[in-house]
């Protein structure tokens, strides 16, 4: 091939390189040139154009390895910040539920405590109303038994003077107050016992 021609165009590509660089364009003139001095025996120029090859090259690849690197930092960062947020919603979603767990148990606190409170006051109010009714039962026992003693002395007076003085043509047929009231009063005791 027309070897000079090929390094006449190389050199003019490599001066506009110079003022515009472009690394992949520099490795493939580099290549070009490398072969061309090659071709004409001019190894020391040649081997000078391999080493500059060889240089653009690996820059390339360096270029490439740190944008691979750069893209695969940026993508382990987008998973670290989106591990963070997941381990975040997880916080967030765990101090909701505790949240929630310790509202329902004070809740439920609360109505155990109004429930104590009530059955306290209901409790208050029916030993009340019990104390009240056991006031009224024994003072109607005593009223019972005042006027039961009463009715008996009474008919013990009455008896007394029957005795005394009976009506000769009068038969008595009146039964004795006394053992009815007795009977009524057994029969309220039991009552008020049983209950």
């Amino acid at each position: 091939g027309n070897y000079r021609e090929a390094i006449d165009y190389g050199m003019k590509a490599l001066s506009l390189l110079r003022k515009q660089p472009f690394p992949v364009l520099k490795a493939k003139v580099d290549s070009m040139m490398y072969a061309s001095y090659k071709g004409l025996g001019e190894f020391q120029k040649s081997l000078k154009s391999y080493e500059s090859f060889f240089h653009e090259n690996e820059q390339i690849k360096g270029q490439k390895q740190r944008k691979e690197l750069n893209e695969l930092m940026v993508t382990l960062q987008v998973k670290d910040k989106n591990l963070t947020i997941a381990n975040q919603l997880v916080e967030i979603t765990e101090k909701r539920r505790n949240t929630q767990v310790l509202i329902l148990v004070l809740f439920i606190f609360l109505l155990l405590i109004v429930g104590q409170f009530i059955y306290i006051l209901v409790g208050r109010r029916f030993r009340k109303a019990l104390f009240k009714k056991e006031k009224y039962i024994d003072r109607e026992i005593r009223e019972t038994r005042l006027w039961m003693e009463w009715r008996q002395q009474k008919d013990s007076d009455g008896q007394n003077e029957a005795q005394i003085a009976p009506d000769e043509g009068e038969v008595d047929n009146r039964e004795p107050v006394y053992s009815f009231q007795v009977s009524l009063f057994t029969e309220l005791r039991e009552v008020f016992d049983k209950q």
